[in-house]
């Protein structure tokens, strides 16, 4: 059985692209890709590049149509008390367990933190994709959406 992914989104919309690229880079081919999102445009830009942007390694986008990624709006941009991290715990509730990859590359700190230790709970594993700072400021500047994910990354399993 293939993994599901499920990714954390916050201002970058290359990010997911990026994990999912390094994952297959890999060998790791995702069954189904979810999306938590704090920000409506942001995921839709995801969607895109996640559509039609090629990955470095393959030449070819890690996710064309008619695949489409599962995007869940958190409502909210990050954790700022109980309310919010309750949400969020019962939003993941529904997507993981012991055959989730959870991306926490993207979102805020205290979202990828929580997010963590529910995915640990779980038995899902935790993954980041590391951009080096020169390569993330590329990105914040890039105006074309398939220059928003990063030439240069590593994956890292948490």
């Amino acid at each position: 059985m293939k993994p599901k992914l499920v990714a954390l989104l916050g201002t970058s919309p290359g990010t997911v692209h990026t994990t999912l690229c390094k994952l297959q880079e890999h060998g790791i081919d995702v069954d189904e890709v979810v999306i938590y999102a704090t920000l409506t445009h942001t995921a839709a830009q995801a969607q895109w590049i996640l559509w039609y942007c090629p990955c470095p390694k393959t030449g070819k986008p890690p996710l064309p149509p008619p695949r489409t990624p599962r995007i869940l709006h958190l409502g909210f941009n990050d954790i700022h008390g109980p309310q919010e991290l309750d949400q969020l715990r019962k939003a993941l509730a529904q997507d993981l367990d012991h055959a989730t990859i959870l991306d926490v590359t993207g979102g805020r700190k205290a979202m990828a933190i929580a997010a963590a230790l529910e995915a640990y709970r779980r038995g899902a594993t935790v993954v980041a994709t590391i951009i080096p700072q020169e390569e993330y400021n590329r990105i914040q500047q890039a105006k074309n959406p398939c220059e928003k994910t990063a030439k240069q990354a590593h994956l890292l399993t948490l």
